[in-house]
């Protein structure tokens, strides 16, 4: 991955995505999780974020996928993206999002054209299912 993605959540949310996609789609390289934990200060989230940042190769830029909007996670990745001019912020991860990027884009060097994929990867996982009485006929249930 040429662009740095940090997956951001509260909890373990970001860290278990990541365990996932690794477990699917096998090494995946310049990618982080931070967490946000219950009791934690802004001070020691944002001393995450520089300490994730430091061990990514972010030439490229960085990609922050981060778990909602008007969150801790908004305002430290937007502090960043101050520093760090070649940046995007994404809301709303799902894990569809996270395979889709990691198997499709991983020589994408334009940070704005990966979150682009990534809010459009994310839509299209997103979907209401039928009714099971539509959708399956009585000959299909046991």
């Amino acid at each position: 991955m040429k662009v740095a993605i940090v997956v951001a959540s509260n909890g373990l949310i970001a860290k278990e995505l990541l365990q996932v996609a690794y477990h699917t789609v096998g090494s995946i390289s310049n990618v982080s999780s931070i967490s946000f934990f219950e009791g934690d200060s802004v001070e020691v989230l944002l001393e995450r974020y520089k300490t994730t940042l430091g061990n990514l190769n972010v030439e490229h830029g960085i990609l922050f996928l981060i778990e909602s909007k008007s969150s801790a996670h908004e305002y430290a990745a937007s502090y960043f993206s101050l520093l760090y001019p070649t940046c995007k912020i994404v809301t709303g991860i799902n894990l569809p999002m996270l395979l889709s990027l990691f198997i499709s884009d991983n020589n994408e060097t334009n940070p704005l054209i990966l979150a682009t994929r990534a809010q459009e990867y994310g839509k299209q996982a997103v979907c209401i299912l039928p009714d099971a009485e539509t959708s399956l006929s009585k000959s299909h249930l046991i």
